[in-house]
């Protein structure tokens, strides 16, 4: 029609040209596109729609057997009616059973004690304590200081010493299909081994670990800390 024409007649060249490249790749992208937005709908793929609404799903599921509806009942009029449930036979008593941990707890986020004055930790019954070699003080100050946990037997044989661990000897060990670091404080955490540009966020310990490369890791401790992780061996 007209547009074309005065389209084809009236624009330079270079601009014409970079109108046509545009458009060839817009248009390859075009499989691509309809890859992904048919990759929101599959429940497999994590953070999806249809994953996030199988979530939903169960958790609503799970709710309505959590609160089933009450005993249904006829009320006769101009009479006294009672509603009765009768509860399964049987004593309440103590639990003597619990599932075991497998985990310390942080500290520095719990308001309960959780370990004993003399460094035992009430969940695991491992020892830890920390002492401080010395510090430098500058614009980039270090404070050395190293921290033992009996239950650190993946550092058995580490550079400070038999289960003796600091911020600069912390690592990523490859474990399974998965990932277990070892922090500064001797507690140890599993992560999932990611693909290259995806993420994991543990909400509990405010982590947040990147895949760079396949050869690198990048952990991000809130917004205050960032560390770099490179493969060896």
């Amino acid at each position: 029609g007209m547009a074309n024409s005065a389209t084809q007649h009236l624009l330079p060249d270079d601009i014409k040209q970079s109108v046509l490249t545009h458009t060839a790749q817009l248009r390859a992208m075009g499989p691509e596109l309809r890859t992904q937005l048919n990759k929101l709908t599959a429940q497999d793929v994590e953070y999806s729609i249809g994953w996030l609404l199988l979530i939903l799903s169960s958790a609503s599921a799970l709710w309505r057997k959590r609160n089933a509806p009450g005993q249904g009942t006829s009320v006769k009029p101009k009479e006294t009616n009672q509603a009765k449930k009768t509860a399964a036979e049987g004593e309440v008593e103590a639990s003597q059973k619990q599932v075991p941990a497998t985990q310390a707890a942080n500290p520095q986020k719990n308001c309960a004690c959780a370990h004993t004055p003399h460094s035992i930790n009430f969940a695991l019954g491992a020892e830890s304590l920390s002492h401080t070699d010395f510090n430098l003080p500058g614009a980039f100050a270090i404070d050395w200081t190293r921290t033992y946990c009996s239950r650190l037997s993946a550092y058995d044989n580490g550079v400070l010493g038999a289960r003796w661990i600091n911020e600069f000897t912390t690592r990523f060990d490859l474990h399974d299909k998965g990932l277990v670091f070892h922090d500064a404080d001797g507690r140890d955490h599993k992560y999932p081994l990611k693909p290259v540009g995806e993420a994991h966020y543990d909400a509990i310990e405010n982590l947040t670990l990147v895949r760079v490369t396949d050869n690198s890791l990048l952990l991000c401790r809130g917004f205050e800390r960032r560390e770099t992780y490179v493969r060896h061996g």
